[in-house]
């Protein structure tokens, strides 16, 4: 709960931060942001006599960036990507953040990032009886979405998928994707920003006829990506120095009929 607590204050004070800046005008800090991580640690215990477990390869690390504008940026966090296989566990830390922010000059951004990995753990039982091993899977997701101003979305998505080589359905599956989309240029209802924290820890004891003499291969498959999209607008027909300064008229006349009226008492 704690460390919950501490992405909720962080993107509640990224929001207000960029929605102040969003106010000013020509503001180059305004824009649209996300901040999305995955930590996996897959890991096998009560290995039995008789029954091995290894690495099958080394894992698949994919990473893909893409920039539109002068002001989007992109990087991943950590870099690089953290993957390490041992015989009998797979850890993983791997993320994105970036932002993409428009002005009149250069009235589009575009930022997108991405981390692929996939890992395998391989379970072979040498003997003909058959034997019972525990499979756990600790994991946690959390995402920071920031609007900058209307006309701006940001997005995440985190799966993390545990699947048994060679069988369609997946011993279990995760899969967020939020969005923060303009909302036909009105703030979201909680301030421009959405972000969250999950956690799990998953154990499986794969029944005894499930994992006789022979081979069960584990594949973990763990894939983050976060993009932001920013469009800058023409300023209204009467641009804010100009609402100003008719209001500082207005009140320089509303001064004067006072002090014309105090001189005529």
């Amino acid at each position: 709960m704690e460390r919950r607590n501490k992405f909720f204050g962080l993107g509640m004070t990224l929001a207000a931060g960029a929605l102040a800046l969003a106010m000013v005008p020509g503001s180059a800090l305004a824009m649209a942001s996300y901040d999305v991580s995955a930590f996996a640690d897959l890991y096998i215990e009560g290995l039995p006599d008789g029954v091995t477990s290894s690495s099958a390869g080394d894992p698949t690390v994919s990473t893909s960036i893409s920039l539109t504008g002068q002001h989007a940026t992109a990087e991943f966090n950590p870099d690089p990507p953290q993957v390490v296989v041992f015989d009998d566990e797979v850890f993983l830390n791997i993320g994105v953040s970036g932002s993409a922010n428009s002005t009149g000059a250069d009235p589009y951004g575009y930022s997108f990032a991405s981390v692929d990995t996939q890992s395998n753990l391989l379970l072979e039982n040498e003997l003909a009886e058959e034997q019972g091993v525990q499979i756990s899977l600790g994991y946690s997701a959390s995402w920071a979405l920031v609007l900058g101003r209307p006309m701006e979305t940001a997005s995440a998505m985190i799966e993390i998928i545990l699947s048994e080589v060679g069988v369609l359905d997946p011993l279990y599956s995760i899969l967020i994707d939020p969005i923060i989309p303009d909302l036909n240029g009105q703030w979201p209802a909680i301030g421009g920003t959405g972000d969250q924290l999950i956690e799990g820890l998953l154990v499986l004891v794969p029944a005894a006829d499930e994992f006789g003499a022979g081979v069960l291969g584990l594949q973990l498959t763990v894939n983050v990506l976060g993009s932001a999209e920013s469009e800058h607008k023409a300023d209204p027909e009467v641009p804010l120095p100009a609402t100003l300064a008719l209001l500082g008229i207005g009140l320089i006349g509303f001064a004067s009929r006072k002090r014309f009226a105090a001189a005529r008492d």
